[in-house]
């Protein structure tokens, strides 16, 4: 099911201006649907009205050291679009965004996605019989550059992971690049 917005977290203390800078990018969206990104700052965060606008100013984050599981999990308690508490907006409760330790050091976004997949079982068998695969669930990431991070990020509900991240071919660093966003 599609969302309308996705929450925002931090794991680590960010300088707000990090955080705007992810904002702004996201509001000259190349896909234009401008800024679809709710900034979550702590667990007790009561409503989310709309997507943060660029003026986030410094702030504790109440997910400090957060895991991507326990941040998806949250997400999935609060905002379960068959949760008949969930109010609009409607924000996603299977990807969501992560500003993190390594978002200090290279300026990254942590992309995540909860997904389903399949792999194969033993990698020297050729057959495409069922059981020479097994299928796994779990929560999938993608690191993008702060500028590609919001169409990377829209386009993530409809994506195939397991292609996409087979087709980007990540720079030695893991992190996602194309060339309109250098």
């Amino acid at each position: 099911m599609g969302s309308s917005f996705f929450a925002l977290f931090c794991t680590v203390s960010q300088p707000a201006s990090y955080i705007n800078d992810l904002l702004q990018h996201a509001e000259k969206n190349t896909f234009s649907a401008g800024n679809l990104f709710c900034l979550i700052e702590s667990p007790s965060q009561k409503r989310v009205d709309k997507p943060t606008e660029p003026s986030v100013e410094d702030f504790e984050t109440g997910f400090q050291g957060w895991s991507t599981e326990d941040l998806g999990k949250w997400c999935h308690e609060k905002f379960n679009w068959n949760n008949p508490k969930s109010q609009p907006p409607y924000i996603s409760d299977e990807e969501f965004a992560i500003l993190d330790d390594r978002t200090l050091r290279d300026g990254t976004v942590l992309l995540v996605k909860w997904d389903v997949w399949t792999e194969r079982i033993d990698e020297d068998d050729p057959s495409d019989a069922d059981e020479a695969f097994r299928k796994l669930r779990g929560y999938r990431t993608v690191r993008a550059m702060m500028r590609a991070a919001p169409d990377l990020m829209q386009a993530l509900p409809e994506t195939d992971l397991s292609e996409a991240i087979a087709d980007m071919k990540p720079e030695d660093d893991g992190v996602w690049r194309a060339p309109q966003y250098e």
